[in-house]
């Protein structure tokens, strides 16, 4: 059935989307222009562009805590002076159209509104307007949790002058780092006064936020000094994958996290470093995103750390300035939000129980003193099968994708619509728990860049850094969990399966850029066929009668279309 006000709902996206994405990102496109003073890479000033939108949801969120009024103020002034810098870019020559067309860290930000845009309309597609929180539940995979309103019903609270204790059910408020709240909170204002459609903008902010991993990745694939194709592969790749997929739609703050911890590793990993080293300026980016991505999400410490390790395995030591500086941002951004886990909603380590030792209870005792409790009754050797059948759970499933391709052709030429579907029940099921079935076959392109490692340095040396912060953060991951199988994707770092995704990528085109171009669109393909058009069980059984919105299917098809060709213009520019 087709829905009967589809063209109003599309209009209604376009301009919204629009909206919300001018207000949150605004701090960003006032931090690339005025960045062009001091940083010259793109990726620096992607970065720092990356670290205004994440401060100043920070600082929005803490302003609406002690009051309404304070935010609202905030909010209006923050506004007003990022415009008022804006003019003042524009006054001294930043904005001219030849410099606008051509600055790769603009295009990065046109690529974030395109993948809102493209996402929001596919997700939206069938209808769930008007609830669309409950619709993301059930969009792209099974029936999932309450988590991707959690910021949301914390974002209300704040902004009537109350803190809502439980969140919901026993969820507390302290259980879920801040940021994506106080991104949230940008456009409260404008959403409260659109009635029904206070769910829509937070919707709609959120995959804005989601988007953010965007900016990282582009950042992090830009310092390589890598081919333009190469480039390009990497960011379709991923925005293309499941991970961003159901994960930017369904908006738990984890995409958000994977995108500063991408910086992060841009700014100690890459080749560039040597040239910062002694940049106090560069420390204080170092810190703020390494401090940004644990108020997005806590499982980003799986990576940090991993991230952590490489760079010292590397032998690098930077100077006391940029240690101090990194040092002293990232106290400064983490100190705020650990007093209010501690004085204002205790105890605040729930999730860190839940992730290290499997307790879900609120309860008075401390992380270390929980710990005790539960590897106390365990011997040496129940310990090492536990970590190690973890470790191995991390890389099954890397065939789910051929292998669905496949038993799905072959179920559709023998017209048995039952077995498809079922299969590709199956197959979201996979996308959603494993990492290895994310990555797939993007896994042959590790050992391929070996081949032709003399004549592509630039990518052997990025696939076997991005690699390696893959395998350690795969040890740390199961080290650290408790539970037997609890090395599934939504318990850990999203940006785990990306970078090894994108690493995948540059390796195939490293060997030939033909083979990566057609692993990359396979994956197009299958996200298409599974995601875009293909309707999960629980979603029929929630929306009995779905009704298809063909301009949301245009405006996605034409976002996605519009994505991979600003992908590909993106490469040029940053290998330029």
């Amino acid at each position: 059935m087709i829905d009967a006000e589809w063209f109003s709902n599309v209009i209604f996206l376009l301009s919204f989307t629009l909206v919300i994405l001018a207000l949150t990102y605004l701090p960003s496109a006032v931090a690339l222009m005025g960045g062009s003073r001091w940083l010259k890479l793109p990726a620096e000033r992607i970065v720092l562009a990356g670290v205004s939108y994440g401060v100043a949801g920070y600082i929005t969120f803490f302003a609406y805590f002690f009051s309404q009024a304070i935010g609202t103020t905030v909010t209006l002034i923050g506004a007003m002076a990022f415009v008022a810098a804006g003019i003042c870019a524009w006054r001294a020559g930043w904005l001219r159209k030849e410099r606008l067309a051509n600055d790769p860290a603009l295009t990065a930000l046109v690529l974030v509104g395109l993948f809102t845009l493209a996402l929001s309309a596919a997700g939206l597609v069938y209808g769930g307007m008007g609830d669309v929180l409950r619709t993301a539940a059930v969009r792209f995979s099974h029936h999932l949790p309450i988590d991707n309103a959690l910021p949301r019903l914390f974002e209300d609270g704040l902004y009537h002058n109350y803190i809502p204790r439980p969140l919901t059910g026993d969820w507390l408020t302290s259980d879920r780092p801040p940021l994506q709240t106080g991104l949230a909170l940008e456009v409260a204002p404008l959403a409260v006064q659109a009635g029904w459609r206070h769910d829509m903008a937070y919707e709609l902010a959120s995959i804005g936020a989601q988007a953010f991993f965007l900016l990282g990745l582009a950042a992090y694939l830009a310092v390589w000094r890598l081919k333009g194709g190469a480039i390009a592969a990497g960011l379709v790749a991923c925005a293309f994958s499941s991970v961003a997929i159901i994960n930017g739609f369904f908006v738990w703050p984890k995409l958000i996290a994977a995108g500063f911890i991408l910086m992060t590793a841009a700014l100690l990993l890459s080749p560039y470093y040597h040239e910062i080293r002694t940049s106090w300026r560069h420390g204080a980016l170092v810190g703020a995103t390494a401090a940004l991505a644990m108020l997005s999400h806590g499982s980003t410490a799986f990576i940090l750390l991993a991230v952590v390790a490489v760079f010292l395995a590397m032998g690098r030591i930077p100077t006391w300035r940029f240690i101090l500086a990194g040092g002293v941002c990232f106290i400064a951004l983490m100190l705020p939000w650990s007093l209010y886990q501690a004085l204002v909603d205790p105890p605040g380590n729930r999730l860190l129980k839940y992730h290290l030792a499997d307790v879900t209870q609120v309860d008075p005792r401390g992380t270390l003193e929980t710990l005790r409790d539960v590897y106390g009754p365990l011997s040496w050797q129940q310990i090492l099968q536990t970590k190690w059948l973890n470790f191995k759970q991390i890389f099954n499933a890397a065939w789910d994708i051929p292998t669905w391709i496949g038993d799905a052709g072959a179920a559709l030429l023998a017209g048995d619509s039952a077995r498809y579907h079922s299969l590709t029940g199956g197959l979201r099921g996979g996308q959603f728990f494993m990492v290895s079935s994310v990555v797939s076959v993007f896994y042959l392109g590790l050992p391929a860049v070996l081949l032709v490692v003399r004549r592509q340095g630039e990518a052997a040396r990025f696939v076997l850094v991005t690699g390696s912060v893959f395998l350690l953060t795969a040890v740390v991951w199961s080290l650290a969990m408790f539970k037997e199988g609890s090395t599934i994707i939504h318990q850990g770092a999203l940006a785990m399966p990306l970078m090894a995704i994108a690493a995948g990528a540059v390796g195939l085109y490293a060997l030939a850029p033909w083979l990566a171009f057609i692993v990359t669109g396979a994956e197009v393909v299958v996200s298409v066929a599974v995601f875009g058009i293909g309707l999960p069980d629980d979603f029929i059984k929630e929306y009995h009668e779905p009704l298809l919105n063909p301009g949301m299917a245009v405006v996605a098809a034409l976002g996605a279309i519009g994505f991979i060709l600003v992908c590909r213009r993106l490469g040029r520019q940053l290998e330029a």
